[in-house]
């Protein structure tokens, strides 16, 4: 009996033992395992949000009365990361049914952040006197065309050694969210001696939003004669507006393609791998940041139907 008994205190001990053991070697596991990216990365970027142009007054589908005065308003909200201006004009009334309507009637607007948000603007036309008879389908089209921009913070790779046969990749941090999606950058090292190069960025961008490109010095010229919009001025502005160290720093202005894509070319010409010291200024380890910044103009164009009672 007392060897019953001593055989089961020796086999609790081990299983306590045991317990404690286990604990002790879970309390050890990270929860992230070093070098292993746990998170699937992202592939694309921006395009999450932009200026959002919609008819509040009237509503689609909607009804005003005859004989009383009407009054438009078109809402401009900012979902995205830039600020703006533009012109919103409205056409599509029938002048003869909207008395004091001229066919094409514009309103400017200027949208600042505030707090990191953007406030929504209410633009108000009119208003305008309703006399009719007929009680049928009436249309209202805003269009609204702005300056609006996309910054993209990338990460460079530069090394001492630039003949070494290694990958070496800008990869991006931060997009603001526009219209212009923003895929990917390419970058390519050349060698123009020992420590001095060139470095070539390619940045695909995707027009993601619901409207086109426009003419950057004609946005605010609606409602007047003006010649036809030229389709290449319909163009892409990009500048690098932070770069790690002194260099002539150029880009390319483009268009977008029949797919609504473009390929950004930008340089960074006679890049100094070394200081005033004749020191080293990069190694494997540091990934300076590189901003873009992309400026361009864009319309979009809403319209409601409604009916007079």
């Amino acid at each position: 009996m007392k060897k019953i008994i001593l055989i089961i205190l020796i086999a609790s001990i081990l299983v306590l033992s045991g317990c404690d053991l286990l604990s002790s070697i879970t309390n050890k596991i990270p929860s992230k395992l070093p070098g292993l990216n746990q998170e699937e990365k992202q592939t694309t970027y921006g395009g999450t949000g932009t200026l959002e142009t919609s008819i509040v007054n009237p509503k689609k589908s909607g009804t005003i009365l005859n004989g009383y005065p009407f009054q438009p308003v078109v809402r401009i909200k900012n979902l995205g990361g830039s600020e703006s201006y533009g012109q919103v004009c409205i056409t599509g009334l029938d002048q003869d049914v909207f008395s004091g309507f001229s066919g094409c009637e514009c309103l400017n607007y200027q949208q600042r952040r505030v707090d990191e948000t953007f406030e929504d603007i209410d633009l108000k036309f009119g208003a305008y006197n309703i006399q009719t008879e007929e009680e049928k389908a009436y249309a209202l089209t805003a269009i609204n065309r702005f300056k609006y921009g996309t910054n993209i913070k990338a990460e460079i790779c530069i090394t001492a050694d630039i003949y070494e046969d290694q990958k070496c990749s800008a990869d991006i941090s931060q997009v603001t969210s526009g219209p212009l999606k923003i895929n990917s950058i390419e970058e390519t090292i050349i060698p123009l001696s020992d420590n001095l190069v060139t470095i070539i960025f390619r940045i695909e961008v995707d027009n993601v939003g619901d409207g086109n490109l426009w003419d950057l010095q004609r946005v605010n010229e609606q409602c007047v004669p003006f010649t036809p919009i030229d389709e290449d001025k319909k163009k892409i502005k990009t500048n690098i507006i932070r770069f790690p160290v002194s260099a002539d720093l150029q880009c390319q202005e483009v268009k977008l393609d029949e797919n609504d894509e473009a390929i950004i070319t930008c340089e960074a010409k006679q890049v100094s791998l070394l200081n005033s010291q004749g020191i080293y200024l990069f190694d494997e380890d540091y990934k300076p940041e590189v901003i873009f910044e992309l400026e361009y103009a864009y319309e979009t164009r809403e319209s409601n139907t409604f009916n007079i009672e």
